[in-house]
């Protein structure tokens, strides 16, 4: 099995707060984080593949280019 670390996406709504930071460890570099997208295929937020032979792909683009195997073989994400 394949272990894909991603890169989440943060927003930085009127909302947030730093509990993300704080409390979860979460280094958005963001002066408030209001959501934390782990696993986000979105037009407004798209994940980042971290590391392996991925490294740098979109979510979307991870998923196009893998999509023929995904029946035979299982992905992990992992988020960072």
């Amino acid at each position: 099995m394949n272990i894909t670390r991603l890169e989440p996406v943060f927003k930085d709504y009127i909302w947030g707060g730093n509990k993300l930071n704080e409390e979860y460890g979460k280094n958005s570099g963001l002066s408030v984080t209001a959501e934390s997208w782990e696993l986000a295929c979105h037009k407004d937020g798209m994940c980042k593949v971290v590391d392996g032979e991925y490294a740098g792909m979109t979510l979307k683009i991870l998923l196009q280019s893998v999509k023929k195997h995904c029946v035979l073989n299982s992905f992990l994400f992992l988020s960072n």
